[in-house]
């Protein structure tokens, strides 16, 4: 009897499939490319990176209709990243075809209207750059907190932005989107057009399709000498109840013109612990001394802090803290609290010393963002499928 010959696998079904058609990105297998496929699949974390049979970086909106169509008919599942930050273990696929959304990264600002045409590829970087070129344009953008972070996880995924208080999610922000569904058709969908997938892309995450281009609605910006304070104030380890004690008076009189990020961390060179307040503050000087009065009377043994002249400036403000070497981290739990606890908080500082006092954790680190939410509730531009409307802030463990 003669052994039957083994078809091909889905994998060369689908790469024969592209070979025919007008796709004009990039492919890579492990062993086709394995610098180029690494590159496709690697995300800020190791905890949801995986390493799946094939890689994709479409070039155009067609070229991802096309990868989608042809998935679709060779039976793999489908992953997309942009600035590949998500935290879940699911974000990637590890059997299917892991498609990078890197190339797709135009911006178009229609000041008039006070819009913006975002490509499902952009960083906030690309955001923020576009809104600060040719000395400004005067608005922004309620977006992420870190260059880094990309357009497209944010906005389907909620997104938290320093400017949340003032006017809601950033998944609130959109006006119309441009969506391969999946079955690789393209749709623009608007509060009249398709109106059930526009509810599900703002605040659903990514499983309703893959969004190519985003319309944001922008704001003014605050005047030249209102502009946001940020940077760093540390503080050692041993001044922790007196940091928190000033954290509770901050808490206490918080308003919708700042927001803190506290942070526990292993600082080099001797990795000593250390508490960080990472200020967000708008508003004039003496307002921002104001704001920062318990802090600073403490006498920290650093105070980094600068106004940030532009959007870019602002993102870039926490580049020192993802600088410090150490480990890979690897989000450990994410959790959303309706108040501060302190009591919770000293807790927490205990486990995170006793923890990270172990040389192969001492890169993990804590931040707990004390965001005033004081517009969750508001569904600035209509309802949509992000659900969580209480006040509340979020605490992030990070863990190697």
């Amino acid at each position: 009897m003669t052994a039957s010959t083994p078809g091909p696998s889905p994998v060369e079904t689908l790469l024969a499939h592209l070979g025919q058609s007008s796709y004009a990105g990039t492919v890579a297998t492990p062993a086709s490319d394995p610098a180029l496929h690494s590159r496709l699949c690697s995300r800020w974390d190791t905890f949801s990176t995986t390493s799946p049979p094939l890689a994709a970086s479409p070039s155009t909106e067609a070229d991802v209709a096309l990868l989608v169509r042809a998935a679709r008919a060779t039976g793999l599942d489908v992953s997309v990243r942009c600035g590949g930050h998500s935290t879940q273990r699911g974000a990637a696929t590890a059997t299917g075809l892991a498609i990078h959304l890197g190339q797709l990264q135009a911006t178009a600002l229609d000041k008039r209207r006070r819009l913006m045409h975002v490509d499902g590829g952009c960083l906030w970087d690309d955001v923020y750059r576009a809104l600060d070129a040719d000395g400004g344009s005067g608005l922004l953008a309620v977006g992420g907190g870190v260059w880094m972070v990309g357009v497209g996880g944010f906005l389907t995924g909620g997104g938290y932005s320093f400017w949340s208080a003032k006017f809601g999610m950033g998944c609130d922000q959109v006006v119309a989107a441009r969506v391969v569904t999946g079955t690789g058709d393209v749709v623009v969908c608007d509060r009249d057009t398709h109106p059930e997938l526009f509810w599900a892309i703002r605040g659903g995450s990514s499983n309703f399709g893959i969004v190519t281009r985003f319309t944001l609605r922008l704001y003014d910006e605050p005047p030249p000498g209102e502009k946001p304070l940020v940077g760093a104030i540390g503080f050692p380890g041993h001044c922790f109840d007196e940091v928190m004690k000033a954290v509770e008076v901050f808490y206490s009189r918080q308003t919708d013109s700042e927001a803190i990020v506290v942070s526990f961390v292993r600082l080099p060179p001797d990795g000593k612990p250390a508490i960080m307040i990472m200020p967000w503050v708008t508003g004039t000087p003496s307002y921002h001394a104001t704001v920062l009065e318990p802090f600073t009377a403490l006498g920290p043994a650093f105070n980094n802090t600068w106004v940030a002249a532009t959007h870019s400036e602002f993102a870039h403000s926490a580049d020192e803290l993802f600088s410090i070497p150490g480990p890979t981290r690897r989000p450990g739990k994410g959790l959303q609290l309706r108040s501060l606890d302190f009591a919770w908080a000293a807790a927490l500082w205990r486990d995170w010393l006793s923890f990270s006092a172990d040389p192969r954790f001492a890169a993990a680190a804590v931040l707990i963002e004390t965001h005033h939410y004081a517009r969750l509730g508001d569904k600035v531009g209509g309802d949509n499928a992000w659900r969580n409307r209480n006040k509340h802030m979020y605490v992030r463990i990070n863990a190697t």
